[in-house]
């Protein structure tokens, strides 16, 4: 088998408006009142330093990924999976999940481009990697929420 190569971004990119800004503040800065009145300062470092940080990566683009699918492995970038930590895949128009043997962090989500499917579905057929139906994780639908 060749190997199938592509990039893709990191991650979806959702473009963040001044409301957005505005709205981690906010919040922030109603949780500062509550470590106030509750007399919490560790909880207020713990605001404050969340803040900085979901405003830093909000701003953060995505960096673009080399991706490759051989008949023993997927590697990004320089980071290579033994085909072999799978146990099953899903695969839809934009992306590959492949399901981890190992029950922490159990999914590898990656981003792929709609006329690479059919190669990488025959791929993983190849290695008689069977399929299952992946929902939206409580992480997916909150990351979708918050615009990450």
């Amino acid at each position: 088998m060749h190997s199938i190569n592509w990039q893709a971004p990191e991650y979806e990119y959702y473009e963040k408006k001044a409301h957005w800004y505005w709205a981690v503040i906010g919040t922030s800065f109603l949780l500062l009142l509550y470590c106030y009145f509750s007399s919490n300062p560790l909880f207020a470092v713990f605001v404050v330093l969340s803040a900085v940080l979901i405003i830093y990566w909000g701003k953060k683009e995505p960096r673009m990924i080399d991706f490759e699918l051989s008949e023993e492995h997927i590697r990004l970038n320089n980071k290579i999976y033994s085909l072999k930590l799978f146990d099953a895949y899903h695969l839809d128009f934009d992306h590959l999940v492949l399901r981890k043997k190992s029950h922490l962090l159990p999914y590898l989500k990656i981003r792929i481009h709609a006329q690479d499917k059919e190669d990488i579905e025959y791929a993983l057929e190849r290695k008689r990697m069977p399929t299952f139906e992946y929902n939206e994780t409580v992480e997916d639908v909150f990351s979708h929420l918050i615009g990450f």
